[in-house]
């Protein structure tokens, strides 16, 4: 058959074209022209489905497959778990597709199998981008530098909450840790629940410091309501406790009392200058000695600088548990000169005791006369244990007073291990006995006062380094130390 011009033969049939070149078209080739776009077919994706994903405590909508539950539970408690996911007791294939198995809305539980728990700087940088924060230097030279130790040590760098969040949230689970000291910063009361989240997942955790953070009374109620409908501590293994220089104010009775409470181990609380009045333990006294005294294990109490007032020291002595009690600070509590006379509250309440264990007494700058000195003799008898008191910064102490102690020790046939006079108007001229019984009722005595002048030193080192002691003078200041009995 001829070939006409304008024909192309393709196979059996002929189509026509105006003005085409004569093509023979070979016999197995086919060209492949995609379709115009307006003939392409869109295929319609699934409609995603959302379904509840249940980990631990927490719930999360998860639209499935483009979040992952973890991820959410990474976002909301900064821990990323490894998960396996069940639905009525039945667990799910790693290999199933969701999209197959669930139905939109329905609800799942996860079991957390593990945790990614990489080293602590890279735990921080992850936490950072988490919060969409920006990394700060320091801190993530700190986090390599002490990563695997059982202490972190964040202080006095005055970070604000938003560096301070991701520090925190990269701290959880460390399992090493026993101490965190995070003093001097800027925690402030909204990371109260953030810091009691992360604490609460340390299980060696045994010393807390956050101390001069700006932490209120109503930071610490946000502590309080965190640990709510626990059934087991909190801080099963806590025992120090640094709250000093924050502003808590009287109204922490009860929030303190719970933190106490989900602390059983607790022996060392310190509450210095914390703007606390005779109120703070007038409002929940007895909720508040509850959670001092139900342990047992409270060993030292630090309340100096606060402005408790007589009222407030006498109730201070009746809440703690004074039967268990070695360290008691109370230093610069008096709340002015009108208030009548420590040592005399001191004296009746010890006596009415059946037993005392104050080893340590701090009664510094609290306006004591050689009157109160004499007074504090009489709590000598009824507390055999007291080895150490201090009663510097009171500039009316006088050698009289020195004198009164000096002479109850010796009639008990008792020995201070430190006697602490700084800034008491204590001098000389000595006399024999002074100087012979000196080194024998006390084992490190402090002086420092002006009216100390350089003949009364020199008298003071002389006796003492006969009698195999050693002595630190310079200018107004005198440190005295009785050499070790053999």
């Amino acid at each position: 058959m001829t070939q006409l011009s304008g024909m192309v033969r393709l196979g059996r049939r002929e189509v026509i074209r105006p003005n085409s070149p004569t093509l023979e078209e070979p016999r197995h080739t086919h060209t492949l022209q995609p379709p115009p776009l307006s003939q392409a077919v869109t295929v319609p994706l699934p409609a995603p489905i959302r379904i509840t994903v249940r980990v631990q405590d927490h719930a999360f909508l998860i639209p499935v497959p483009q979040t992952q539950a973890a991820q959410r539970y990474y976002q909301a408690c900064g821990l990323l778990p490894r998960l396996s996911l069940q639905k009525e007791g039945a667990l799910f294939s790693p290999h199933d597709l969701l999209l197959t198995v669930l139905h939109s809305n329905e609800e799942v539980m996860a079991e957390v199998c593990s945790w990614d728990l990489p080293p602590l700087p890279e735990r921080y940088k992850k936490a950072c981008q988490s919060l969409a924060t920006g990394e700060h230097r320091l801190v993530l030279r700190l986090c390599e530098v002490q990563d695997g130790t059982p202490s972190v040590c964040v202080s006095g760098l005055s970070l604000p909450p938003a560096v301070l969040t991701p520090v925190l949230r990269a701290l959880k689970l460390q399992a090493s840790l026993t101490q965190l000291r995070l003093s001097g910063n800027r925690l402030s009361d909204d990371l109260m629940p953030e810091l009691v989240s992360a604490a609460t997942t340390m299980p060696k955790f045994r010393l807390l410091d956050v101390s001069a953070n700006r932490i209120t009374g109503e930071g610490l109620k946000k502590a309080a309501l965190a640990l709510e409908g626990r059934s087991q501590p909190a801080f099963p293994c806590l025992e120090e406790l640094v709250l000093s220089v924050n502003p808590l104010g009287d109204s922490v009775s009860e929030a303190l009392s719970c933190l106490l409470l989900a602390c059983p181990l607790l022996a060392t609380l310190s509450l210095q200058a914390c703007g606390l009045t005779a109120r703070f333990l007038q409002q929940h006294r007895l909720l508040l000695e509850r959670a001092l005294t139900s342990s047992g294990h409270l060993r030292s109490v630090c309340l100096s600088h606060n402005s408790l007032g007589s009222t407030g020291f006498e109730l201070v002595l009746k809440t703690l548990p004074l039967r268990c009690l070695t360290h008691l600070y109370l230093s610069a509590v008096r709340s002015g000169p009108a208030d009548p006379p420590l040592t005399s509250r001191l004296a009746a309440l010890l006596a009415q005791q059946e037993e005392c264990a104050l080893t340590h007494l701090s009664l510094a700058g609290n306006g004591l006369t050689d009157s109160d000195l004499s007074t504090l003799t009489r709590c000598l008898a009824v507390c055999p244990s007291l080895v150490s008191l201090d009663v510097s910064g009171n500039p009316a102490v006088t050698s009289a007073g020195l004198e009164a102690l000096l002479t109850a020790l010796r009639d008990d046939l008792r020995t201070l291990n430190l006697l602490n006079l700084q800034g008491s108007q204590v001098c000389g001229p000595w006399d024999t006995v002074t100087l012979d019984s000196l080194p024998s009722c006390v084992r490190d005595l402090q002086l420092c006062s002006q009216r100390l002048n350089k003949l009364d030193r020199k008298v003071l080192q002389e006796s003492w380094v006969a009698q195999g002691g050693g002595v630190l003078s310079r200018f107004a200041k005198c440190l005295l130390r009785a050499a070790p009995s053999l």
